[in-house]
């Protein structure tokens, strides 16, 4: 044991640069270093020469060079899996005092980092953040910190949605229920009552072919969730868990599928058609048709103007190919996500992170009536709002 701690020490040292300690601050640059080894962040491919942010990533902070150009100016930099150094990163993550919303934030605006196309990274840090909260309570009741990182399914849940009256997840019921099975009846919480997480940070694929059990068992003996392809249809990101028991093999895989949003279109409506597009036979993380393993699907709909947490009825009498609970949580705020706290300096940081990941799409909306029409007029048809229309093609 003695061993462990001191291992993980080390990995702190190494990924820190120095020696941390609870309550220390941050620089800004150290905090970018946390977050990426638990978050897949990508530097901005657009620019030249490469940044001396990325550099000093790479040479004070354990970030890898895949390849430079005989000049050094042109890089392709990663941090790739390792979960030793994710641990280390969670460790300092984990200290009273460091806000990973806010550290988000300025990382995002203070470096050259891109911020993801549909509120990824909002998404991905409050899954970790919830993973995170599981592992701390475990911590707090006596429980040794390697039996801890094993995860209930069914207390991620509980660490990322507040339940309440009208939106208790556990007791949910599926929506789809695998044809000649009994699980209709069956309440989200017995489904999944040995259901077991194991990842401690995401790593982005970059084929779609790993969305397949074959290999999504490997990445979860890596603790590494899954951040899918940019182009990727149906699923932006998956958990994975262990179903029947704690022994981690293909046939008993299952998944969380999730789907993410930062377009306002999209609240506090179930838009039940997104559902069918994350099939996992479809998506091909299932193959063979016996299989029982039932599965979970949230779509998170950050921008959504109206909070609400949501599970989907299923229509009596339908059959399928699986069984699924599914999930529909609107909005960004402390009422229904746990890892969001209620004082108002952390929701700022938050709702900030929702902007920066929205490409500056509300600058148009800001000033008086004159400054929004002229900003709108400089980048016609950019937005629904009939204001980017009415110079050149007026909408009825």
């Amino acid at each position: 044991m003695l061993v462990q701690i001191f291992t993980v020490e080390f990995a702190m040292q190494k990924l820190m640069c120095r020696t941390i300690y609870a309550g220390d601050r941050l620089e800004d640059r150290e905090a970018l270093a946390c977050l990426s080894r638990r978050l897949p962040l990508e530097f901005q491919m657009t620019r030249y020469p490469t940044s001396d942010e990325e550099w000093a990533q790479v040479e004070k902070h354990m970030r890898v060079c895949l390849s430079a150009s005989g000049d050094l100016q042109d890089t392709t930099t990663v941090n790739p899996s390792e979960p030793l150094i994710s641990e280390a990163a969670f460790r300092v993550m984990d200290y009273e005092g460091f806000n990973a919303a806010m550290a988000l934030r300025d990382v995002l605006s203070g470096f050259a980092v891109h911020q993801g196309e549909r509120g990824e990274l909002i998404a991905l840090l409050l899954v970790t953040l919830a993973r995170d909260q599981v592992v701390h309570n475990a911590v707090a009741r006596g429980r040794d910190r390697q039996r801890s990182r094993v995860v209930p399914v069914t207390k991620f849940l509980q660490c990322l949605f507040r339940s309440g009256p009208g939106h208790d997840i556990l007791s949910s019921l599926p929506s789809v229920v695998k044809e000649d099975s009994e699980d209709a009846t069956i309440e989200l919480s017995d489904m999944f009552a040995g259901a077991m997480l194991h990842f401690n940070h995401f790593v982005k694929i970059n084929e779609h072919d790993m969305l397949d059990r074959e290999y999504l068992w490997r990445l979860m003996s890596r603790g590494a969730a899954v951040l899918c392809a940019s182009n990727e249809k149906g699923v932006d990101a998956l958990c994975q868990f262990t179903y029947h028991s704690r022994k981690l093999r293909k046939e008993n895989l299952g998944v969380i599928l999730f789907q993410f949003t930062n377009d306002a279109c999209y609240g506090s409506t179930v838009k039940s058609e997104l559902y069918p597009s994350m099939d996992p036979f479809t998506l091909g993380i299932f193959d063979d048709p016996d299989t029982t393993v039932p599965i979970i699907r949230i779509v998170l709909a950050l921008a959504g103007k109206t909070p609400s947490l949501q599970t989907i009825e299923r229509v009596p009498g339908e059959t399928g190919k699986f069984t699924s609970y599914d999930i529909w949580c609107s909005g960004l705020d402390t009422k229904f996500y746990a890892p969001i706290r209620a004082d108002g300096e952390s929701l700022d940081a938050w709702r900030s992170l929702l902007k920066a990941s929205q490409g500056g799409r509300d600058i148009y909306f800001e000033g008086d009536e004159v400054s929004q029409r002229l900003m709108m007029s400089m980048n016609p048809g950019a937005v629904t709002d009939p204001r980017f229309f009415q110079q050149w093609a007026p909408l009825p």
